[in-house]
């Protein structure tokens, strides 16, 4: 936990060439996404982007996998 705390995650810029991996998650009323880059040398995964939407009452309405797509 002291590990963790004393370096937290910080957004890195984007490098050429390296694998992206992008996490979406998805609820009754929100979404967020989180795109990250692999490093394949030491096995680490940088953050790169990070977005989170509140929906609006006509999206909460929307079927999971609408939900989904709007999340992409």
């Amino acid at each position: 936990m002291k590990k963790y705390i004393s370096n937290p995650p910080i957004l890195k810029l984007l490098m050429l060439g390296r694998p992206l991996l992008l996490y979406i998650r998805v609820n009754e009323s929100a979404c967020e996404g989180f795109l990250a880059q692999y490093e394949e040398g030491n096995h680490i995964e940088h953050a790169i982007y990070c977005i989170s939407k509140t929906f609006l009452q006509y999206e909460k309405k929307y079927f999971p996998m609408e939900k989904t797509c709007l999340a992409l």
